[in-house]
């Protein structure tokens, strides 16, 4: 049997039941959407200044647009991801938002007010 990655979801027990088995379906659900999110905000962590346009994203974690958009408006929404207020063209030369991590201020500031 094969060591488990830091990227392997878990197994979710469950009884024989139909509603048991769609609560774990929903539970493994969520765990996949959190692991994605933390995924993508590390890495936007490694890219530092530059940063990365939605496309990228999605080119680097081969995800949709309609599944990367909400982990990335979230990591948004918590403060852990902003705009740099600099735009990159696209492959088709239409200008993109750069989106960076937050992760000098978030944890400076988390590591002040300890």
């Amino acid at each position: 049997m094969a060591e488990p990655t830091l990227f392997d979801l878990p197994t979710v027990p469950y009884s024989d039941s139909d509603t048991s088995l769609e609560q774990a379906k929903k539970l493994l659900k969520a765990c996949k959407t959190e692991c994605d999110e933390e995924m993508l905000y590390l890495w936007l962590v490694l890219r530092g200044s530059y940063g990365a346009t939605d496309e990228e994203i999605q080119r680097e974690f081969k995800w949709t647009g309609d599944y990367q958009r909400p982990r990335r408006w979230r990591l948004c929404k918590d403060g852990r991801v902003e705009w740099l207020g600099a735009k990159r063209a696209n492959g088709n030369g239409n200008q993109m938002k750069v989106w960076s991590a937050n992760f000098y201020r978030v944890h400076i500031k988390n590591s002040l007010s300890q």
